[in-house]
């Protein structure tokens, strides 16, 4: 039976884009880029207010960094009280990680010239059902 999402809960091979290589990605463009921030008072992880409004890889980099400290986030602070629009967001941004892929999509290739690896957002099954 073939799965509704890109990325079959029994799929272990699947070459998901490390938070190690997004940091990297984001280290090369030689411009600031947001982290999670720690509140020693509070002990908790947060996230600054607009820090949500980055591009596709800085979004992701958020949202893998939330997921290893799932626990640890203040979520309160990181969703501006709970705001739907953004809490919408990031269940989508979990739900379909970011991954490399082999083929190209021909939309990009007829507008763009590729020369480097690119990355996708797939749906994962398990983050969707788990």
């Amino acid at each position: 039976m073939d799965s509704a999402y890109d990325i079959p809960l029994d799929d272990y091979s699947t070459p998901y884009v490390t938070i190690e290589e997004m940091q990297e990605l984001l280290q090369s463009r030689q411009k600031p880029y947001e982290q999670l921030l720690y509140d020693k008072e509070t002990k908790s992880y947060y996230t600054k207010y607009g820090a949500w409004e980055g591009d596709l890889l800085q979004v992701h980099f958020l949202m893998e960094q939330c997921l290893e400290h799932l626990d640890e986030i203040d979520w309160l602070r990181s969703t501006n009280g709970y705001d739907i629009d953004l809490c919408e967001r990031l269940r989508h941004l979990c739900a379909n990680p970011l991954v490399w892929v082999d083929e190209i999509p021909s939309e990009l290739t007829r507008q763009f010239v590729i020369t480097g690896k690119v990355a996708a957002e797939k749906s994962s099954e398990e983050r969707n059902t788990c």
